[in-house]
């Protein structure tokens, strides 16, 4: 799925400043070296439905790589715990390897999925003060997951979104958003803003379908390769 990839958690990766889940983004990490920045239009106020702080189940349609079946299923969105850390890590690897085979190389996602999922690395994440870390999960299984964090000047973040790729195009996502969206709002967040690889066309095509506007591009060096990332935001204040 689309996510903020890199961009996870700051303190855990200092090599790294940045990045997308839908699965758009990898976790933002800050210390990393960052050049040949460019600015794009100002950002966009979102003026689609609102996304709801109360969200519903409904049945879903799973299509799957090797045939098609149908799935009714009852999807949970419910802030993330310890005993979540296996499935999120499993979501974690299963979705990396998915969404940046062509984007980040495989040394360099072994390195970052060490290091950010670990069960101490969640542990943390999900206890950490101003952030919202949300877990989508049918029958107890984790099929996606979100982490929203807030910064400076009233501006939130999302760090890391990811769905299991059988259950992409069903809605996940969307609701993992929404409900970020609804935590953030509801501390005064007035603009998020998500840092997409310039390759993750799923990501970005995520971020796009629901208001994000891209306002600048820039390079984040990496040991072993850079990765050319946009920055997106949306505005919340007219929500």
């Amino acid at each position: 799925m689309v996510g903020p990839g890199v961009g996870e958690q700051a303190h855990l990766a200092p090599e790294i400043s940045l990045v997308v889940e839908h699965n758009c983004s990898l976790p933002s990490v800050f210390g990393a070296k960052v050049e040949r920045g460019r600015r794009h239009d100002q950002a966009q106020t979102y003026r689609g439905p609102p996304y709801p702080r109360n969200l519903w189940e409904r049945p879903l349609v799973v299509r799957r790589k090797d045939e098609t079946v149908t799935l009714k299923a009852n999807i949970d969105i419910r802030p993330a715990g310890v005993q979540d850390a296996a499935g999120i890590a499993d979501v974690a690897q299963r979705t990396w390897n998915d969404t940046y085979a062509e984007i980040i190389l495989p040394t360099t996602q072994e390195r970052l999925l060490g290091r950010w999922y670990t069960p101490a690395a969640l542990g943390e994440a999900t206890g950490q003060s101003d952030s919202w870390f949300y877990v989508a999960v049918v029958e107890e299984k984790v099929i996606g997951f979100a982490q929203f964090v807030m910064r400076e000047d009233r501006r939130g973040e999302l760090t890391r979104i990811y769905v299991l790729p059988e259950w992409q195009r069903q809605g996940v996502g969307g609701r993992l958003l929404g409900e970020g969206l609804a935590s953030l709002l509801s501390h005064g967040a007035q603009e998020v803003f998500v840092h997409v690889e310039r390759g993750n066309n799923k990501g970005i095509g995520f971020y796009e379908s629901r208001g994000f506007h891209g306002v600048r591009e820039f390079v984040v060096e990496l040991p072993d390769q850079d990765l050319d990332l946009v920055e997106y935001t949306l505005s919340l204040e007219s929500r």
